[in-house]
């Protein structure tokens, strides 16, 4: 069975971007290690659930919302760099 279209196309772009690297989303640790609840901020900052869920999973995350992680900087008090990290493609 072959998959389907879309996830091909994804597949590819991934291994296209590869060779510079990655940006690894930490925002699921960051939240567990201050014991936030996804809830909470989501509330917070007036988004879905479903939206801070998706960057806390962090699969298939092909462009991040630069005003979505603004807010959450704001409402968490914290820099971007604790919520996002390069990943060298050496080190994958």
């Amino acid at each position: 069975m072959k998959p389907p279209v879309k996830l091909v196309e994804k597949r590819r772009e991934i291994s296209l971007l590869q060779p510079y690297g990655r940006i690894k989303v930490k925002l699921g640790d960051y939240l567990a290690k201050r014991q936030v609840t996804r809830n909470s901020l989501a509330e917070s900052i007036g988004v879905k659930f479903q939206t801070i869920d998706h960057y806390c999973k962090a699969e298939d995350i092909m462009r991040l919302d630069l005003v979505l992680f603004a807010k959450i900087c704001c409402s968490l008090q914290c820099e971007l760099s604790d919520l996002l990290e390069y990943v060298p493609p050496d080190s994958d």
